[in-house]
């Protein structure tokens, strides 16, 4: 099995809030994390939006469902629960406009842990598992990522803002 090593974003105890943090050390999170997620292998970029006022849990948790739901679309349903973490669908997303259109921009494995390359076909099965985890008022953007480093920055923009977290879909497997 393969470990991810994690950077650690926690804060030294003389900071009780991220947003106390100064610009070096957010700057020097960011890159680490941005090295980090450029590590991982991923192929494809997403952008899942509910269309809808949801909580950050909510959303959390809509995308939770959706990792499962692309498990279940690739392995089955009785097959994907005895997946090892590392054959299973693997994403690194971003919460973004938590208060006015909350959505989720992330980074996913593909290439390489399809059977075969992506067609418009699987595409729309993406989006049907959106659409059923939203219940029919979701959308998603969906592409290959030719410009791997690009979309890392772009979804790591809002980095700096004190509530800011990632979401890692392996820390929804079971291990």
């Amino acid at each position: 099995m393969t470990t991810i090593l994690q950077p650690s974003l926690s804060r030294p105890a003389s900071h009780s809030s991220p947003s106390l943090l100064n610009p070096m050390r957010k700057s020097v999170l960011r890159s680490a994390s941005i090295d980090w997620i450029a590590n991982l292998g991923c192929s494809h970029a997403l952008t899942l939006n509910p269309n809808r006022d949801v909580t950050e849990e909510k959303l959390k948790k809509m995308f939770r469902a959706f990792c499962l739901e692309v498990d279940r679309y690739c392995f089955g349903r009785k097959t994907v629960h005895k997946l090892a973490p590392d054959d299973r669908f693997l994403a690194f997303a971003f919460t973004e406009h938590l208060n006015s259109n909350p959505h989720i921009h992330a980074v996913c494995r593909l290439d390489g842990w399809l059977p075969a390359a992506l067609s418009l076909d699987d595409q729309a099965a993406f989006a049907a598992c959106w659409k059923k985890i939203t219940r029919g008022p979701g959308s998603l953007w969906f592409e290959g990522c030719f410009d791997t480093a690009g979309w890392i920055e772009y979804i790591t923009k809002e980095f700096y803002r004190p509530d800011h977290q990632y979401i890692l879909s392996t820390g929804f497997h079971p291990h």
